[in-house]
């Protein structure tokens, strides 16, 4: 009986690889609106595992697809443009479930309905791997790309438009929830409420995006670790990075800009551990860099220019070590709310400092102290911000200065560099 069925079995195979091999590999199916099949719906439905389904030009407004077995769909320009997926505001537009290797390329999709009790999504892929979605515009939009639970998929060259009016209507442009090994790589987010966000997600590599103009955060990023993230773009956001309860995180050669507002950081780091953030460009922000519970981070070859505040670092924060940045005219180089420091303050080049250099190796003779008393007095008392850039606060800095005692003595940099790195990125 066991040989029998085996017999059967391999009979199976078989003949389905001959047919494969007699129809030249996998089924393929074309959509169109001339063609015999006219929905894309139905042509997934009628589709095996393995087939690829070629959409024309063309605009389809279907009910929500759902996608439960692995297949490729692929949109095409046949003369008239990609093929447009019309969500007509009023439906999720593609559903992933429990299905892998799925790939999803070539389309517009546009209008998805809006909940405010359901994240509704141009595309949402839940309990699946090895999702591929590259090559998408994605227009009006609540959310744009939903993971949730899914593994190891990639999110390649995507552009996501949304137009949220506020935090509380409006979607994420990339939004993964509770997985591991996601690729985002060379995608355009803009007009969301947070422009890419993570929670629950480990080995995430974050690359060559380009985020800009979301309400609140460019990237919002709680409670994942052992994360890369190089070469991103984040400006004119609400506030541009923040990064939660998270260890083991990688930030190299990115670029914080331009957020400018009353409360806005370049990067948040908020309980975050053991991490490496090292040859960034942070450029007029209102605060270039925020930490608080943050331990046993090194920052090394960053370029700090044009802040409000390059460094504001709560006393809460031990064993960071900054080496080798560069801090260029920001209104204050580093402010703290406690009168110690643990955090290690080693040959970086501040252009606020004064000192000399007589044996001309290139480091300062005498100590900087980048915490001024000015920003001292901003810090505890909020309505001195009238005397911002006054002479009054410029005596209290020289006077400070030679006679410091109500800034932290730990806080100092012993060996300040006397000329740029040259450090951070460029664009």
């Amino acid at each position: 009986m066991k040989i029998l069925i085996w017999v059967a079995a391999w009979v199976g195979v078989l003949g389905t690889s001959l047919s494969q091999a007699s129809s030249g590999g996998p089924q393929t199916i074309r959509v169109c609106p001339s063609c015999v099949e006219t929905s894309i719906r139905k042509a997934i439905d009628g589709a095996r595992a393995g087939a690829v389904i070629q959409v024309s030009s063309g605009t389809y407004q279907e009910e929500a697809i759902v996608i439960q077995k692995s297949i490729k769909l692929m949109g095409e320009d046949t003369g008239a443009g990609l093929p447009v997926i019309d969500g007509q505001k009023k439906v999720a537009p593609i559903t992933i479930i429990k299905t892998d290797q799925v790939e999803i390329s070539g389309f517009v999709i546009k209008d998805t309905g809006s909940s405010y009790v359901e994240d509704v999504a141009a595309i949402k892929v839940i309990d699946s791997k090895n999702c591929l979605i590259r090559h998408n515009r994605f227009e009006n939009t609540t959310f744009g790309i939903y993971l949730q639970r899914a593994v190891d998929c990639t999110l390649d060259d995507n552009e996501l438009r949304g137009q949220a009016k506020d935090e509380s209507s409006g979607g994420n442009g990339i939004h993964i929830w509770s997985g591991s090994g996601h690729t985002v790589d060379n995608n355009r987010v803009s007009g969301h409420r947070d422009g890419i966000y993570l929670e629950f997600v480990s080995h995430a590599k974050i690359l060559r995006n380009d985020v800009r103009k979301n309400l609140r955060y460019g990237l919002h990023f709680m409670q994942s670790s052992d994360a890369d993230y190089f070469s991103n773009y984040f400006s004119e956001n609400g506030s541009g990075v923040a990064v939660m309860y998270s260890k083991k995180i990688q930030m190299r050669d990115n670029h914080f800009v331009l957020s400018s507002g009353q409360s806005s950081y370049g990067l948040l780091l908020k309980e975050i551990h053991d991490s490496v953030i090292e040859n960034n460009e942070f450029s007029q922000n209102t605060v270039a860099i925020f930490m608080e519970g943050s331990n046993r981070s090194k920052f090394r070859s960053n370029r700090v220019v044009g802040s409000g505040w390059a460094l504001r670092i709560m006393g809460d924060c031990e064993g960071n070590e900054f080496e080798k940045n560069d801090f260029i005219q920001n209104a204050f180089d580093v402010t703290t709310n406690s009168s110690q420091s643990a955090n290690l303050f080693k040959g970086n080049y501040w252009s606020h400092y004064s000192g000399y250099d007589l044996d001309r190796n290139g480091v300062g003779d005498v100590p900087y102290r980048p915490v001024s008393l000015s920003s001292v007095v901003l810090e505890q008392i909020d309505s001195s911000y009238v005397l911002l850039n006054s002479f009054l606060f410029s005596v209290l800095d020289q006077v400070e200065r030679a006679l410091p005692s109500m800034t932290p003595e730990p806080l100092k940099d012993e060996e300040p560099a006397m000329a740029q790195f040259g450090a951070g990125v460029r664009k």
